[in-house]
């Protein structure tokens, strides 16, 4: 499908992005307070595995081919079936990091269509 015949985003779709950047964001800083079980950090590697697809999914058919490789790279440091064992302290770090990826994807995705928008006018 060329540009010119994209279809503008629906409602639904923006509200899709926008769970996608801050459910994993609320649930990483949640992540982070002491005193969370086992099966919660099992949920947050769900959602934050999901919520990097979608992020992959939407950046590769954007061909921003560093943000298709961050968000693959946080996909597999969070994946729920082939976990990453890392100390309390190190995940602190990469969960920081993983918020602040999650905020520059969605803003990088936000100002592209909004940039989007002004063209096609």
């Amino acid at each position: 499908m060329d540009k010119s015949e994209r279809k503008p985003p629906s409602k639904a779709d923006y509200a899709a992005v926008v769970a996608s950047a801050a459910i994993p964001i609320i649930v990483l800083l949640w992540g982070m307070q002491p005193g969370n079980p086992y099966g919660y950090f099992v949920f947050l590697r769900m959602v934050v595995c999901a919520g990097a697809f979608v992020f992959f999914s939407i950046f590769s058919g954007e061909k921003r081919g560093t943000l298709v490789v961050l968000f693959v790279a946080i996909a597999i440091l969070y994946n729920p079936f082939l976990p990453v064992h890392l100390t309390r302290e190190k995940w602190i770090v990469f969960n920081v990091a993983t918020i602040v990826a999650f905020g520059i994807g969605f803003a990088l995705w936000w100002a592209g269509l909004r940039q989007r928008r002004t063209s096609d006018d």
